[in-house]
């Protein structure tokens, strides 16, 4: 299946019905003008003009020309296959952690991210060679534990994860992608994981295609969606010991929700990719049986770009365009 890395430009499609409509009124007005000289078959006998099929084909010619230029600059590609084997590498595993605020709403117990890091931490019980890392991110994002293979450290500092982490508000989830992107060794054959935990409130489009050029890269994208379709109040603040809600401009509470749809998007709109959590459901371990199939079943795919292709054969078309002749041969006056 082709895909394209820049699908704004596929809009300029809508130029070719223009540039039909524009050949069929030119006709039209020659016609006109052919029967505005004198007998239309005497004009059409001496006028040194192309046969109509021969103009049809150079401009069927001319249009499928244009349309492997708009392609090209579409820049399309397809996910070829180079490997197929059964994957022995090891694995880098990388968490990457909202802890905004919607992530302190108690739709899920005790609260979203209460129940993130729990997640990891049963993810973590049941790993045996991966290596771990954690990204945490809210208005910026920053590393909070390397790669590692001690589950015991991480498991512990897991425990500290919280808003405090970052000085920032918001939920900058494009820089944390980027930021998680490079931990891994980019010199060392290793399977790469990246896991999203998150409400999915996200507010920026870019990220999406984002996530397509990093699972393109090589990267096995996995997102989990924390919280519930009616959501629950913002709290003020993050301590849990207070009760206040955070309050709009109308003074009305904040309501948080979880958007799936989202997640599922930046999951590469796989199924088995993309985890809703809840609370009698065991995340974890469906999480690990995913990650056996990536790890024992491995398919390597790398994009192939093909818009030099495109622009080469656009370009012989209008080489072939200009090769054929205007006229079959000239009229005899004798013929006539």
């Amino acid at each position: 299946m082709m895909y394209f890395e820049q699908n704004s430009y596929l809009y300029l499609i809508g130029i070719i019905p223009v540039l039909i409509v524009l050949w069929l009124l030119n006709q039209k007005r020659l016609s006109n003008i052919t029967a505005s000289i004198g007998e239309t078959w005497l004009v059409k006998r001496i006028a040194i003009a192309s046969p109509l099929y021969l103009q049809i084909t150079k401009y069927l010619l001319y249009l499928i020309a244009v349309l492997l230029l708009i392609a090209s600059l579409a820049r399309p590609y397809i996910l070829g296959i180079d490997e197929q084997t059964k994957n022995m590498s090891p694995t880098d595993v990388v968490f990457v952690v909202d802890v905004s605020k919607s992530m302190y709403v108690k739709d899920v117990a005790p609260d979203r991210l209460s129940r993130a890091k729990r997640l990891m931490k049963d993810i973590l019980d049941q790993l045996t060679s991966e290596q771990v890392g954690v990204v945490v991110f809210a208005g910026k994002a920053n590393t909070f534990i390397p790669l590692t293979n001690d589950y015991y450290y991480a498991s512990k500092a897991i425990d500290g994860v919280s808003a405090d982490l970052v000085s920032e508000k918001g939920t900058s989830l494009r820089q944390a992608l980027k930021i998680s992107s490079l931990i891994y060794s980019p010199k060392e054959k290793r399977t790469k994981v990246m896991c999203l935990i998150s409400d999915g409130e996200f507010h920026d489009d870019n990220v999406i295609s984002l996530a397509d050029t990093i699972r393109r890269s090589g990267i096995n994208m996995f997102t989990f969606g924390f919280g519930t379709p009616k959501g629950g109040e913002v709290p003020l603040t993050t301590s849990a010991y207070n009760d206040e809600t955070e309050r709009g401009a109308d003074n009305q509470a904040i309501i948080s929700q979880l958007h799936p749809e989202m997640l599922f998007k930046i999951a590469g709109n796989k199924p088995g990719n993309y985890i809703q959590v809840a609370d009698k459901f065991n995340a974890a371990s469906l999480f690990v049986q995913q990650l056996k199939r990536v790890e024992y079943n491995d398919v390597v795919k790398s994009p192939k770009q093909f818009f030099g292709l495109f622009l080469l054969v656009a370009f012989i078309i209008l080489v072939l365009e200009t090769c054929i002749p205007q006229i079959i041969k000239p009229v005899k006056i004798s013929e006539l």
